[in-house]
């Protein structure tokens, strides 16, 4: 029996761009992690379209990650970005330019 937990990654993305390749992020990984994934704006029509569940209230609760994409119109990531820095909670940051 395979007792290992899976990792727990919280996804944060509002633009389309940065929600393409997290979106396949997601899809290639979903067996390997569990994903929180709070998407917005022009991303959340991508997650939903590929049946992907968001979440409505994102929290760094038992996380071990936290991935972003990066918007130009939207400040969401950043500001999750530092609530995880200070939790000690690693981040990473995919941009598509």
């Amino acid at each position: 029996m395979n007792t290992k937990k899976k990792k727990k990654i919280l996804i944060i993305t509002h633009d389309a761009g940065g929600g393409n390749i997290l979106l396949e992020y997601v899809l290639k990984y979903e067996k390997k992690y569990k994903f929180f994934c709070y998407a917005v704006g022009p991303a959340k029509k991508l997650f939903t379209k590929n049946k992907i569940r968001t979440i409505s209230k994102p929290s760094l609760e038992e996380i071990d990650l936290v991935l972003t994409g990066t918007s130009g119109s939207s400040e969401i990531e950043i500001k999750y970005i530092e609530k995880a820095k200070r939790r000690n909670i690693k981040t990473a940051t995919y941009s598509y330019f």
